[in-house]
């Protein structure tokens, strides 16, 4: 099979494909199909996601979510939408936190449940747009004690878009933490004509998301992100906000020597602990983190405790092999204090950062040590930048390496960066630090919603540059491989009676099949791709939805 062969080629092979799905959405919404529009404006999403098209924002995308918005609106009869939506859970004031999905342990999950612990005298509530776990912990805890209601929209995708359009009414705020794709949260906004002041959340900081047209306050967590957010997605620096993330304080659980013996090591070795997705530790340029702390590893008495990582990936199944297996890959944890308790020193993962649990270690006391990729041009958003943690992100390997054996090996120098990172972490990212960053973040919203938000021209969003190539070809391969199932395309459509919407499910069941699957599309499946998505409307009268 023949790939394409450049970054630039991949992003306009998948930039055809983006663009004939949006003109399919014009046309189907034109001839009154509108959950067919709906069904390929999130596919048009989806592809811009995993197959990165060079752009952050797409305004046509965002020009079509306004229109197909604006013709929901116009049909619908908000008198007859069910009691529960009308006025038996309606809130006067207060906020609303839209999310696509809530999972019973970690992400944005975890987050939101934070910001609403954050606001004790704010009523706050969460809609669902998709079907999530059954069990939301402490997300719905939070949520019961603020005075709100959990809503879980149902039905139709034009009926959820109602239902949600409904909920909006009188809020004070309405705060939007959802996939890159959620069309129905998107259009349940999109063209109303009148609507309390939407804040963005910005969890997904280095790839595409839908919605930027919407957002009267972006909330980032750092630099790189508000950075991106300005020169490629073209928000106003003026209409960002950068917060301290919300990370809870751990305390040990047990001894260091009872947590190792849990984990099946020897209490006297030493051990490395890395976290993150299982993707975000993929090999890049040759260079993985096995590789880099092959010197450390070769000490007898060094283990390393992966968790996202899993014992039958290739990369860490070998490593488990070669050094005797002290390298433990150990899959996603639901709770990962014990390995936190028996670690002596948090790695990033590598190459890819991840932040929160970075924190969450060194609010804990657990010294942590981060290394970016050795090709100079990989870029900030795909670095660590946190203030907090500055001091022990590393460029160059050996110092990286030097850093980790002294903490390993002299208790001083261990006990020093415990308290200097504790500290640093706490006066950072505590609670308290909150009460500040949630006061500015609603005198931009009462401004946002005094003044008209004009739209970004092309011209805004900025040239491709490294980021890109890195999301068209590395990050997209490793998700690939190690794809998260909510990633892919899903439909998940109910009005089976309606014959175009059925015709373009099966479209994009194709396009799914074509493009995400378990390698990177060629350049005949890409082919295939922009032929299902450019196929013509069915020639029927015009439907009600």
């Amino acid at each position: 099979m023949t790939y394409p062969a450049t970054a630039a080629e991949r992003m306009a092979r998948s930039r055809g494909v983006v663009d004939a799905l949006l003109d399919s959405a014009h046309a189907h919404v034109s001839q009154g199909h509108v959950s067919a529009a709906v069904a390929l404006l999130s596919a048009a999403a989806t592809v811009s996601r995993r197959r990165h098209t060079g752009l952050f924002t797409n305004l046509t995308l965002e020009s079509k979510l306004s229109a197909v918005g604006t013709a929901v609106h116009a049909q619908a009869n908000h008198a007859q939408q069910p009691e529960s939506m009308r006025s038996r859970h309606r809130t006067p004031g207060g906020v609303l936190h839209v999310m696509t999905r809530g999972y019973a342990a970690g992400g944005h999950t975890r987050l939101v449940e934070r910001w609403i612990d954050s606001e004790p005298d704010v009523v706050s509530s969460v809609a669902f747009t998709q079907d999530c776990d059954a069990e939301l912990g402490g997300l719905r805890a939070a949520v019961e004690r603020s005075g709100g209601v959990v809503h879980r929209l149902h039905g139709s995708s034009l009926e959820r878009i109602r239902q949600l359009a409904a909920l909006t009414a009188e809020r004070d705020r309405i705060v939007l933490s959802i996939h890159e794709n959620d069309a129905v949260a998107l259009l349940a906004l999109t063209g109303l004509r009148r609507r309390a002041p939407v804040v963005v959340l910005n969890h997904a900081e280095h790839v595409f998301w839908a919605g930027a047209s919407l957002a009267d306050v972006l909330v980032t967590f750092r630099p790189a992100s508000t950075d991106l957010a300005v020169a490629r997605r073209g928000i106003a620096r003026a209409s960002c906000i950068e917060i301290p993330l919300p990370v809870a304080s751990r305390r040990r659980q047990q001894p260091t020597g009872e947590a190792r013996r849990t984990l099946g090591i020897d209490p006297a070795d030493k051990v490395l602990l890395t976290i993150g997705w299982r993707y975000k530790f993929t090999p890049y340029a040759g260079d993985d983190l096995i590789q880099v702390l092959a010197p450390i590893l070769d000490d007898s008495d060094v283990h390393l405790v992966a968790v996202g990582p899993r014992a039958d990936d290739k990369l860490w199944s070998e490593a488990h092999a070669r050094y005797a297996g002290r390298v433990h890959p150990v899959g996603r944890q639901d709770d990962v204090q014990c390995h936190l308790d028996a670690a002596d020193v948090l790695l990033d993962s590598y190459p890819i950062a991840s932040l929160t649990a970075l924190l969450e270690a060194a609010m804990l006391g657990l010294p942590v040590v981060g290394l970016a990729p050795r090709d100079s041009r990989w870029p900030r958003i795909l670095r660590e930048d946190d203030p907090a943690l500055a001091d022990e992100m590393f460029d160059d390997a050996d110092a990286y390496r030097a850093r980790i054996r002294a903490l390993l090996r002299d208790p001083a120098v261990w006990r020093d960066a415990s308290h200097t990172l504790r500290e640093r972490a706490r006066r950072t990212h505590r609670p308290e630090a909150w009460a500040p960053a949630m006061r500015q973040l609603h005198e931009l919203a009462s401004r946002a919603a005094r003044t008209p938000r004009q739209p970004p021209s092309p011209m805004q969003l900025g040239e491709p540059s490294t980021e890109d190539s890195i999301l068209a070809t590395y990050i997209a391969d490793c998700e690939d491989t190690l794809v998260r199932p909510e990633l892919r395309l899903k439909p998940g459509l109910s009005e089976r009676d309606e014959p175009e919407l059925t015709q373009v499910s099966e479209r994009i069941a194709g396009i799914d099949r074509l493009l995400m699957g378990p390698s990177a599309p060629g350049a005949a499946d890409y082919d295939e791709a922009l032929r299902l998505a450019r196929e013509p409307v069915p020639d029927r009268a015009v439907l009600q939805p």
